[in-house]
């Protein structure tokens, strides 16, 4: 039977929709598991296919290819990856997070994905606000924005050789453009052509948080993934 599994950051998981969203406290529910209005959901509906959302609120790329390296595949399976593509890093403190075998334990789900959790710490810039020691040494001591980006582009080299020929259909994707239009001559990933935030963040109403894609938002990039996996399986 054909899966499809989706990684990313809070886009994949669906930050701030209306089902993961506490309304009496305006703030967002990040411990449930992912928001059905999605684009995993949405386009697995679409497919026809059992949805496996792993994307992770504030996962940096790093998380997102643990991740992946850590989860069984079937070669039927169809892998999506909205990849971050910011600067935030993160320290992994188990060497096996979780291995995703469907039916996922969403009880074990929630201790690993939860933003707070201990296995996966996220370093990210919005937590300087904070005073996180972490990200703050992190970012002042150790980040350097070309270093990270060929970082990156390693993890997504890693995974297209990892999962070749190993599933049925891989497809990448980018949240924000940065300079991913400058790839080095040894990169040998293939993303497709649209963007997230360029091509759909700014052209619907935001989530309930006012920061991330709203559902018409996740509706459209789902549109679109649809069609590019469709064409393949022609």
């Amino acid at each position: 039977m054909t899966r499809l599994f989706a990684f990313g950051c809070s886009h994949t998981y669906g930050q701030a929709l209306p089902d993961v969203w506490d309304y009496e406290n305006n703030k967002e529910i990040m411990t449930q598991g992912p928001s059905k209005y999605a684009w995993p959901q949405i386009l697995s509906d679409k497919l026809n296919l059992e949805c496996i959302n792993l994307g992770s609120p504030g996962a940096s790329n790093k998380e997102v290819w643990f991740h992946i390296v850590n989860t069984e595949f079937k070669k039927s399976d169809i892998v999506v990856i909205l990849w971050p593509g910011r600067s935030r890093w993160c320290i992994i403190k188990d060497p096996v997070p979780y291995s995703a075998v469907v039916p996922v334990d969403m009880d074990y789900w929630r201790g690993v994905k939860d933003f707070n959790n201990k296995k996966v710490e996220k370093i990210v810039p919005f937590r300087l606000k904070k005073k996180h020691p972490p990200s703050t040494a992190f970012y002042k001591y150790l980040f350097d924005e070309h270093d990270y980006r060929i970082d990156y582009l390693m993890r997504v080299n890693y995974v297209s050789i990892l999962l070749k020929n190993k599933v049925k259909i891989l497809k990448h994707y980018e949240t924000e453009i940065g300079e991913s239009c400058n790839y080095p001559n040894w990169f040998m990933g293939k993303f497709c052509k649209e963007k997230f935030f360029i091509d759909i963040l700014e052209k619907y109403p935001n989530a309930e948080d006012n920061s991330h894609s709203g559902i018409d938002g996740h509706k459209a990039f789902a549109n679109i993934v649809y069609k590019e996996i469709k064409n393949d399986l022609c």
